[in-house]
């Protein structure tokens, strides 16, 4: 696969070329990298994503509260085929089917096992959101954070710094992340001794926890620094592992 096949559309933030906080391109940036297919990266800012998406032709992937159509990032292009993708699990199954050589993220039957197990672990992850929200303007540039707060800030009714938890409160929610994370380490630890989620080969569901981890390290920062050392030790290392696991593919 020497010519470039694919290409993807990704957020704009300080971290560039890095991935910035999204999971979402993250994860597919990751399998791309993971299956050795080709890409060129096009980077959006936040605002220049609905006329770009329009442009290409990418499905909207959701309604905002006015009902007007909402488009967000990852988006391909696949120029093999002439597919244009939204959404990240949409790609990633899009990716297993059409190019069958490469490494597979859901092989033999577990895509539906994979979906529902990723639906579950994310949805604890989600506790960790109010501790990482206030961080992530830092990471954006300036028009993107402008855009960025104004979205969220509008649908919230706060300033996201508002949401983040102080004294008691940030006590108890930490200890409500530890134990979501623990969670789904308990149902990790019941897979066996694999190196990863279901075996020794990385699949879809480390795509996505990993993602999601490295997403919480970059908008965490310099400045979050000590907090991500605290997570790193929960649970004997194990997100920390799994990060690490799925850094360099992140490139």
């Amino acid at each position: 696969m020497s010519q470039k096949l694919i290409t993807f559309y990704d957020i704009t933030t300080k971290a560039k070329p890095n991935p910035g906080p999204s999971p979402f391109t993250a994860k597919v940036r990751c399998a791309l990298n993971l299956k050795g297919i080709k890409f060129t990266t096009v980077w959006l800012e936040y605002p220049e994503i609905e006329a770009e998406c329009k442009r290409i032709g990418a499905p909207p992937t959701g309604k905002r509260p006015d009902g007007s159509l909402l488009y967000t990032l990852p988006v391909i292009q696949d120029l093999s085929t002439g597919v244009v993708m939204s959404e990240s699990n949409v790609i990633l199954e899009y990716l297993d089917k059409t190019y069958p050589d490469t490494p597979k993220l859901f092989p033999g039957n577990t895509l539906g096992i994979q979906l529902a197990f990723d639906a579950a672990a994310q949805t604890r992850l989600l506790d960790i959101l109010p501790l990482v929200i206030a961080y992530i303007p830092a990471g954006l540039n300036p028009v993107a954070e402008a855009h960025w707060r104004s979205t969220r800030e509008r649908q919230l009714g706060k300033r996201v710094e508002e949401l983040e938890p102080k004294g008691e409160a940030r006590v108890a929610a930490l200890q409500k992340t530890q134990a979501s994370l623990g969670e789904v380490d308990g149902w990790i630890s019941k897979s066996g001794e694999g190196k990863f989620i279901m075996g020794d080969e990385m699949t879809f569901v480390d795509i996505s926890l990993g993602a999601a981890l490295c997403g919480v390290r970059v908008a965490l920062g310099d400045k979050g620094a000590a907090f991500w050392e605290e997570i790193s030790g929960w649970q004997s290392g194990r997100w920390e592992q799994l990060r690490k696991a799925c850094e360099p593919y992140h490139k």
